[in-house]
């Protein structure tokens, strides 16, 4: 070999034959199965593709109740056609509200409505601990001391007895009840016979009893807290224990019974019996029954005078034969058993007003709840009235699926002292007795078992009462008595245990939305400045008082409304 061959070695020569055709047929093979492992790669992709969407998807639905609700509400639908009904699209299509529930350590509020209203109940306990505060001796002496007999032409006939029911509970319900009783009528009103102010407390302390009634077995009222011991002792306020007037309890030294049992049914009869005693022994043509954890309006002696007491007196007068009474007339009328002064349930709508769902919230709740005058000018509505109207409420058994929500849940009953002695007091005492019966039996079966806890039906008195009678029931909408009692420790007819004590937590929405306390001034705002006739505004401290506003034609040239005016220029400068 030379050294060019070397340096330059020739090519191979070529292929030709057999070895050719084998050469050809593994690059065919080799192609084929580039193509093959492109196409199985590209279907494994979209199989991982297709699984990674799955879980995402899944992972989302978990970690938010409120999208998998959404996803849920769309399969059910897909293959749907949505109906007509504008009530039933609406049923069908709430089924979640944006941002609720909200539940964390501090908040628990399943809607926006429920969140709203509890805001309402917050303001009332904590104004009605100020406003305890100012209770001082010498403003319950010139405005809140009982009228004497005789005295004053601000008096009215007493015709009302209100027995207020109370309990040792965590949140003070009764200082917020008192304080819408005495707030609603602290009001400077001129008496033109006597030329001075009349006493707030007098125009309503001239018309109605008031009792406290202590429900509570083991304490008396000196272990309550010292803000509601202060409302215990206003002047006007007569209390009561149901301790000392229940006869079926063999008292030890804490007040418990010895060997018998109890449940929270019986406690309600015999609350309720002596209630309905207090107001007999008072002689008073009205009996209201209350539980503390209630509030009334600022209109609230003449709307129950107005709207409630002077109606069915005048039905009475009118259908009265011969020397019959009020009560005569209603039994025989059938006109009225018992009046619930407060009701959840809407009329118009033929609903009950559930705070705590999702689609009244959403869909109603805006429509129903009350408006202040400020908001009603804004959206040039109509100034707000107080008006309230009577609705029938036929008998009705507990299975009928229509008396679910029409009640008053016995939180304000007005009755007629004549249905008292006649009436409840017969139908309670038989209550009392079956109960007291049952309890036993329970007792003698359980005794072995070592356990005093009796789980019994809760007492609809509404209900039972207007079936006792034969006689229908009446309900006050909106609400007369609004009911605030959302950490109601007893509601449900379950006991509290040694354990839980009085432990704190909201156990119902029962509320009326439409209630509200004070309106306010419709024109607040709107005439507290006025333009001089320079163009400049000023603000009118006196623009109630037509002889005195610097607003008015006459009185611009006054030298107090030439000085304001002129401090107005200088300080704006």
């Amino acid at each position: 070999m030379t050294w060019r061959n070397m340096i330059f070695p020739r090519s191979p020569p070529p292929l030709t034959g057999p070895r050719r055709r084998n050469r050809r047929i593994k690059l065919g093979e080799m192609l084929l199965m580039i193509f093959l492992h492109i196409v199985i790669f590209f279907i494994y992709a979209l199989f991982i593709s297709q699984q990674s969407h799955n879980q995402n998807q899944n992972n989302s639905e978990l970690s938010s109740p409120l999208l998998q609700q959404l996803k849920q509400f769309k399969r059910q639908n897909q293959h749907q056609h949505l109906p007509t009904n504008t009530k039933t699209n609406a049923q069908t299509l709430t089924k979640y509200e944006p941002e609720y529930p909200r539940e964390s350590r501090i908040e628990n509020f399943p809607t926006h409505a429920a969140q709203q209203e509890m805001a309402k109940h917050d303001r009332y306990i904590v104004h009605s601990i100020l406003y305890s505060e100012m209770l001082t001796t010498e403003y319950l002496k010139q405005h809140w001391s009982i009228p004497i007999n005789g005295k004053g032409p601000w008096r009215f006939p007493k015709k009302l007895c209100i027995n207020i029911t109370v309990k040792n509970r965590e949140v003070p319900y009764i200082n917020a009840l008192i304080m819408s009783l005495m707030g609603s009528h602290e009001l400077g009103e001129e008496n033109q016979y006597l030329n001075r102010k009349i006493p707030f407390g007098h125009r309503l302390l001239s018309y109605i009893k008031l009792n406290v009634l202590d429900a509570e077995r083991d304490r008396p009222f000196a272990d309550y807290d010292d803000l509601r011991l202060k409302i215990f002792q206003l002047p006007f306020l007569e209390k009561h224990s149901v301790l000392k007037h229940d006869s079926f309890m063999n008292q030890n030294g804490k007040g418990r019974a010895i060997g018998l049992g109890s449940s929270p049914k019986l406690d309600k009869i015999q609350d309720i019996i002596t209630s309905a005693h207090i107001c007999l022994e008072s002689g008073l043509p009205w009996c209201l029954m209350m539980e503390e954890f209630t509030i009334v309006p600022s209109e609230f002696l003449n709307s129950l005078k107005r709207f409630v007491i002077s109606p069915l007196e005048s039905f009475a007068a009118a259908h009265r034969v011969g020397m019959e009474t009020d009560g005569e007339v209603f039994k025989r009328t059938k006109k009225m058993s018992v009046t619930s002064l407060f009701s959840a349930y809407n009329s118009d709508v033929e609903d009950v007003m559930r705070v705590h769902d999702v689609e009244y919230s959403v869909t109603r709740y805006q429509e129903d709840r009350a408006m202040l005058n400020s908001e009603l000018m804004a959206m040039d509505l109509e100034e707000h009235t107080f008006e309230y109207e009577m609705y029938p409420l036929p008998l009705m058994d507990s299975k009928d699926s229509m008396a679910q929500g029409q009640g008053g849940f016995d939180s304000a009953m007005l009755f007629h002292s004549s249905m008292l002695q006649k009436e409840l007091i017969p139908m309670l005492e038989q209550l009392k007795s079956a109960e007291q019966a049952r309890i036993v039996g329970d007792w003698w079966v359980r005794s072995s078992d070592e356990t005093d806890d009796v789980d019994v039906d809760s007492l609809d008195l509404e209900r039972e009462f207007s079936l006792y009678t034969g006689i229908q029931r009446l309900r006050v909408e909106p609400s007369l008595v609004n009911r605030i009692g959302f950490y109601h420790e007893d509601f449900g007819g379950k006991r509290r245990t040694v354990s839980e004590g009085n432990r704190i937590g909201i156990t119902n929405w029962l509320t009326d939305p439409r209630f509200l306390f004070e309106a306010g001034e419709y024109s607040e705002g709107k005439d507290d400045f006025c333009e001089l006739d320079n163009g400049l505004w000023i603000w009118d401290a006196f623009h109630n008082h037509d002889d005195m506003s610097c607003c008015k034609e006459y009185f611009k040239e006054k030298d107090r409304c030439k000085e304001e005016t002129e401090y107005r220029r200088t300080h704006e400068t």
